[in-house]
């Protein structure tokens, strides 16, 4: 099931009370937030459902001013606690962000859409420190 809110002029207060509800959610697997006015701390509760939420794998928050602590906030979610989520929509629309952590963001989406067995190499390798250009799978 798809949720379009996009281009409503939403603010993130009021978007936290959907992001809530969607907690428990069983059913959309899709929320379209494009246009909005959602910001970093949106980003910070978004990042909070995709570590217990699921179902969702497309959630399109382009062309919202979202800015580098919230895309960091919500990156170190992605690489973290989600394995499901595989968009984001196009991140190059939030200006906001700085383009290493789109392409940071882009890189765990894509990871979640190949396997979680890859993206966990790909973290362990990180974390030894050993480049982050290099992916191991078993």
């Amino acid at each position: 099931m798809k949720l379009d809110l996009s281009n409503n002029g939403l603010q993130s207060r009021v978007v936290a009370h959907l992001l809530d509800a969607l907690m428990t959610n069983n059913t959309v697997t899709e929320v379209n937030l494009h246009g909005n006015w959602l910001n970093d701390e949106f980003a910070s509760d978004l990042g909070e459902l995709l570590k217990e939420n699921p179902i969702l794998y497309k959630v399109d928050i382009s062309q919202n001013p979202i800015g580098n602590d919230g895309a960091l906030k919500l990156l170190d979610d992605l690489n973290s606690k989600n394995d499901t989520l595989n968009s984001l929509g196009d991140l190059s629309q939030n200006v906001l962000m700085g383009v290493k952590v789109r392409k940071d963001i882009e890189d765990a989406l894509w990871l979640n859409s190949v396997s979680s067995r890859a993206k966990q190499s790909k973290l362990k390798i990180e974390a030894n420190g050993r480049g982050k250009n290099f992916l191991e799978i078993d």
